[in-house]
């Protein structure tokens, strides 16, 4: 890792944090320290107090609760990702660090202070912050980079979270029908209309016909709702992207991949896990060079829910959330126009 100081005589710049109680960073602390992107905070009305939540499946509503249960009026979702903690951006001095941190391979993590003040990162996946006391996680796998250039497919890929349990089908939908139609489906830092408004949508089409409306009016009676087989998720796939989708089973071909990535589509895989179920994910695009961008629908960090990894890391993919052990790909969804182009 690298760590830095800002030099002297230098003058800090950036933006504010904009939020409606403008929390200061040391009102928060507790919460800034938790070190993830996955966290939530809320305040009622009269931003006499917060509440937050980590790593919940759905933070929002977590964090929501825990400050309504106490018969606090006005709460609202006050931040995400940990925004407010940083009353600056990254200085323009600091700036060559975080370009060598944005070029540097998953996974990796960027620390720095409220202030920008100081900074440290390091390139492994294990988040430690004490090599840069009172310095909060600014940034996990690249989320605030810029993307590298037009062929960058993570800059069209935001995130979208994955708000149930066997919602994952859903939310990779969601993301694949942001991706073609970002205006009808917009997908914006995690909270995009699509992110509930879509998955849910997609799950009462899908379960409960009759009404379609019942997973977005009570998503909890909803949670255990996966896709039953491939064929649903197909069938879900060609709706909402208006062109037809096909599963390509065992052994895939990764040169048909690169057509498919290099042609600026999507593709979603199945991964099974080690312990026995599946899971969908989004395989997100390439850089050309046998890397391959892997976003996974349990984060919820746009850019930084991506990892980089060749092809031999895809066939078998340690689980990025928890301690899942290895998957192993079963499986990937291309547009049936590429599909006769594997083995």
């Amino acid at each position: 890792g690298t760590k830095a100081s800002v030099p002297s005589n230098v003058t800090l710049s950036g933006l504010a944090s904009e939020s409606y109680c403008n929390f200061h960073p040391s009102k928060v602390a507790k919460y800034c320290a938790a070190n993830t992107l996955d966290k939530t905070l809320a305040a009622p009305g009269d931003c006499s107090t917060w509440f937050y939540s980590v790593g919940a499946l759905d933070s929002d509503r977590k964090a929501l609760d825990s400050c309504r249960g106490l018969g606090k009026s006005g709460c609202h979702i006050e931040d995400r990702r940990g925004d407010l903690c940083f009353t600056m951006a990254v200085p323009d001095w600091a700036l060559g660090h975080f370009k060598n941190y944005c070029a540097a391979k998953t996974p990796k993590n960027f620390f720095m202070a409220s202030d920008a003040s100081q900074l440290w990162w390091q390139h492994e996946s294990k988040v430690q912050d004490g090599k840069c006391p009172g310095c909060y996680l600014y940034d996990h796998n690249g989320a605030r980079c810029p993307c590298s250039g037009p062929g960058d497919m993570r800059c069209k890929i935001q995130a979208c979270m994955q708000y149930q349990p066997y919602w994952c089908w859903a939310t990779s939908v969601a993301m694949v029908a942001g991706y073609y139609f970002p205006h009808r489906y917009p997908n914006t830092k995690g909270d995009g209309p699509n992110c509930r408004g879509l998955e849910c949508k997609i799950v009462g089409e899908f379960h409960y016909p009759t009404t379609p409306d019942i997973c977005c009016q009570d998503k909890d009676r909803c949670r255990n709702d996966s896709a039953p087989s491939g064929a649903f998720l197909i069938k879900a796939l060609n709706r909402y992207t208006q062109m037809t989708w096909t599963r390509v089973a065992g052994t895939v071909d990764p040169l048909m991949l690169r057509r498919v990535l290099m042609d600026g589509h999507m593709v979603l895989w199945d991964v099974t896990m080690v312990g026995g179920g599946g899971h969908v994910m989004v395989m997100g695009g390439t850089d050309g060079m046998g890397n391959f961008y892997i976003h996974d629908s349990m984060n919820a960090d746009g850019k930084g829910s991506f990892q980089t990894l060749p092809w031999g890391g895809v066939l078998s993919y340690l689980m990025p959330w928890g301690d899942h052990g290895i998957g192993t790909l079963s499986g990937v969804y291309v547009p049936s126009s590429y599909a006769g182009q594997a083995r």
